[in-house]
Formats: C-alpha cells, structure tokens, sequence
C-alpha cells in the first residue's frame, strides 16, 4: 500500500525550535508534511518527498527544497531542517477486505467482546467484527482505529423494532428490508394520511433511570420531509432518503419512549401526508454523553468491552527516557461532550508522566496536557466539535518541554517549559487509554509517530 501524503500546511514540530538548538547538534525534527507510514508497515518509516520545508539533518538553511530520499535536501522554506525522510510510527490507511489492521508488531490491540461494529461511512457500517478486531472506522473525515470505552445498549431487540419489549404501535410494519450493515434486518413503518398522525413501535425507559444518549440509523422511504419524527426526549425531524444516525441526551428522567412518530411531539408538528420511514440500529447507552459504535441486542442489554492499545517494548521507541511524539486523535466527542472532571489519555507512560485531556471539575472547560514526573503543561481551553481530527505534538528532551495542539478551534497552540530528568519506563505505554480495562473515553486514532531523541 503507498504511503497516503499529509495536507499542505499540517504541523511542522521541531525537537529545536525555542529549545535550545538541538538540530545543530545533530537531532531529528518531526516534519508532518511529508509521507507517513501506511497501517501496515513498521516503525523503520518511509521515504519522504521533502514537501515545503527542508528536510535536511543538519538544518543549514539555503535554497533547497528537499529531497526525495533519506538524506533530503539542506534547507527550503524557512532554513529549517526537517526530518530526514523518515518518520518511524503508524498512520491508519485503507483497512483490509475483513475492515481490520493489522498492526505493527510493537503495537497491540486487544478487545474482549465479540459481535462488534464499525461505521464504514456516514451511512453504512459493519457487522460481526470478532474478538481483539482492530476495527477500521471512517464516518466520512478518514480512517482511523477505532478504540472504544465500555458501553452499553439498553434497547431490545435493536436492529428491527420488533420483538419482546417493543410495544406495537399504529404504524403499518414491513420488516425484513434492506439495513445499513448491507443486510436485512431494517424495519419500514407506513403512516398513513391522518390529520393526528401515527406512530410506530415503541420501547419505553429502556434507559431505566439514568442520564442517556440515544441514536438511530432513520431515513425517509415514501413521501416528502420531513417523513417522521424520532422521538425520545425531543422530536427530531427525519429529513434525509440515505441511512442517517441521529443523537440526543436526556437527563436522568423516567416515562420515555424511544419511537417513530408523525404525530405532534415536543417543537415537531402534525406529519399529516403518507409516509414511509426506514429505522435501524436503536442504541440506547446509560450514563454517556455521545454515541458509540452500534451494539446488536435481541432479548437484553449488551455491554462491549473496553478496548485497549498499547505500546508494548517502550524501551525500543523511547530508549533514553526521553521522547518526541505526535498523535493525531480524531475524539468522539466534542470537548463539552466530556463529563465534568473527566480526563482521557492519549498517552501514558505512568500515572505522573501522560498526555491528555481533561475537563475541568466544573464541567465548563477543556484543556489537553504533558505532564513529566508530575511537572504540568497545558493548552486551553480548547472547543472542537465530535469526530474533529487533533494533532498533538509532545516533546519531553533535554533541551525541555514542548506541547502543541493543532485541530481544535483555536488554531495552533503551543506551551513550552523546562528540561527535565528522564523517565523510568514501564513495561508499556498505554495509547488512548491508561491500562486495565482499557479505554476511558471513544476515540479513532489517525496516526501515532516518534522521533529518535539523541
């Protein structure tokens, strides 16, 4: 598989600037606007265009503009010597035909539940992903791996809308129709013309009396939009002819009822005309603020595992206890969509010594942090909406600490802070997550690079 180019104008990450000039003394700058590694490949990296900037070791400034092999060109725009053409990690690609990757060997991936799912685009997703699958996730901003937290789907017999637990409503049913896993399971509710509207089956406090989310896959088959509303704590209108999830959060309330409707609930109004509604997929998770990936039920609730990832030979990537990192992390997540207190890492080296993000105890901002031994630094607060891609850039060499964010709201932010001594490896480094039972939060991760630091 070719190595996939990185936009024009991505982050360029130098372990010298404002840190002491280490290029001069022979070290190695991250210049993500060159090629990365395909998913499948190891971390000897690959070779690099150049791109903008000079790729060069030596930093020595001048007119080039970068070669097309290891040893790169010796300046370009700006004199600042980039990487060198090689950039050791992983970058998720285009997965295999199962919808997996297969990961690097220092990488690992493990996922105890079986049955899983995965989006594939903003309408279709995947079904019947095993045991420690590495699901390969795109909704439509790239692919990514899918790393999930524990969740579970309080909805009965999810797929179809029928079965134990659904109440029949006065909707005509048409199951067994085409679904957006590329299988049959979708169910079609007819409502006809009626001045009151109608509504279909209905579940009632599948969320019991916890906070929820719930979502669905709906589109409109026959009439115009909006063709029905999905009701749970509000009415959202369904508008689109093409499998579109739909999201929204109650409190922790009791008396709801997950439905079709074309009657008047909530701002929507009276849907009077024939209409045809495609429903798939209800999801119904206590205690969280955003979606997950579906999780099939039939006759009760299922919970899907946490999911861990991890580096699991530190020593080889960071052999001095020092490091040089960028994570591009696409969260499910919007940053107010976190709890309050909150924090998930991206990586962990031990419990003093992590990248990561955190809300605050009040639940009214986000910042993404290094901490070294203990020793803080912080960008925020940070707005970014869900699925948006974050790149952040970590340094923690001897000439100090560096912290950038790019992605979020505000552009490009960036702390820095003093050298410290290095750190005491472990027997891994946990990536989004912190350990056993694995993640905290949901999130795909794009790329994860390193730097050798001298």
């Amino acid at each position: 598989m070719a190595p996939k180019p990185l936009p024009r104008g991505a982050l360029v990450f130098s372990l010298a600037v404002g840190l002491g000039g280490l290029v001069a003394a022979g070290a190695c700058s991250l210049d993500t606007r060159g090629t990365m590694l395909t998913s499948s490949t190891e971390s000897n990296g690959a070779s690099s265009p150049g791109g903008q900037g000079g790729t060069g070791n030596t930093g020595a400034g001048g007119s080039g503009t970068g070669g097309t092999t290891s040893q790169g060109g010796t300046g370009g725009t700006g004199g600042q010597g980039g990487f060198g053409g090689s950039v050791p990690g992983w970058v998720a690609g285009d997965p295999g035909a199962d919808g997996t990757y297969t990961l690097p060997s220092w990488l690992t991936f493990t996922s105890p539940s079986p049955n899983k799912t995965v989006e594939t685009s903003a309408s279709t997703l995947r079904k019947g992903l095993g045991v420690n699958a590495a699901r390969a996730r795109n909704v439509g901003g790239g692919w990514g791996l899918c790393v999930e937290s524990a969740r579970t789907n309080n909805a009965t017999h999810s797929e179809s809308w029928t079965g134990g637990g659904w109440v029949v409503g006065d909707m005509t049913v048409y199951a067994g129709q085409p679904d957006p896993a590329g299988g049959t399971s979708a169910t079609h509710f007819f409502s006809p013309a009626s001045v009151n509207g109608h509504y279909s089956n209905y579940l009632v406090d599948p969320q019991g009396s916890a906070a929820s989310v719930a979502s669905a896959w709906l589109k409109g088959i026959v009439g115009s939009a909006p063709y029905a509303t999905f009701r749970y704590i509000e009415g959202l209108p369904i508008t689109a002819t093409t499998w579109t999830r739909l999201v929204q959060r109650a409190p922790a309330v009791v008396g709801i009822a997950a439905a079709v409707e074309t009657r008047a609930f909530g701002q929507a109004a009276v849907i009077t005309g024939d209409t045809m509604t495609g429903v798939y997929g209800l999801q119904v998770e206590p205690n969280a603020l955003y979606p997950s990936t579906f999780i099939p039920t039939t006759t009760a609730p299922v919970t899907r595992a946490a999911e861990r990832l991890y580096i699991n030979d530190p020593a080889a990537l960071f052999p001095n206890g020092y490091f040089s990192v960028e994570v591009e992390v696409a969260p499910r997540y919007a940053e107010a969509e976190l709890a309050a207190g909150a924090e998930h890492d991206l990586l962990y080296f031990a419990a003093d010594s992590r990248l990561y993000v955190r809300r605050n105890a009040v639940g009214t901002s986000t910042a993404i942090c290094l901490s070294v031994h203990a020793d803080e630094i912080c960008v925020g607060p940070l707005t970014w909406a869900a699925e948006t891609a974050l790149t952040v850039a970590a340094d923690h060499i001897p000439a100090g600490r560096m912290l950038t964010v790019t992605g979020a709201d505000q552009g490009l932010v960036t702390q820095t802070a003093a050298a410290l001594t290095p750190l005491v490896l472990g027997a891994t480094v946990e990536v989004l997550g912190n350990g056993l039972p694995g993640a905290q939060e949901c999130a795909d991760l794009r790329r994860l690079n390193y730097a050798p630091v001298p």
